[in-house]
């Protein structure tokens, strides 16, 4: 969604004291890496071409660099406590990496 100032006030609102919220997002340079020559720092929707299950899918998502991202949550009153930047995994299909990173860590 382009503008999540209400939706994460929302969230923070109906979280009971103490609570937490557990979420998983795309990590911002997967944009600039799947689509060259794009700014990183642009917030632009977009939409993906890709096979899932063997048939075609087209999702559509938003870009925001991390900054805004963090922003956002810190601007709504959300704590945010950790982060995790994890490898691509073992499993993850060859035709998702690209392909400079094609030899990096993976869990």
């Amino acid at each position: 969604m382009e503008n999540w100032t209400g939706p994460l006030a929302e969230i923070r609102r109906v979280l009971k004291p103490g609570g937490r919220l557990l979420l998983s997002l795309n990590h911002p340079i997967q944009y600039p890496w799947n689509h060259p020559g794009k700014d990183y720092f642009q917030r632009v929707q977009y939409t993906d071409e890709l096979p899932f299950t063997g048939q075609a899918a087209s999702p559509t998502s938003w870009h925001r660099p991390l900054r805004e991202t963090m922003t956002a949550f810190l601007e709504a009153g959300i704590s945010v406590y950790q982060g995790w930047d994890p490898p691509y995994s073992k499993y993850a299909s060859k035709k998702i990496i690209p392909e400079r990173y094609e030899n990096g860590t993976r869990s």
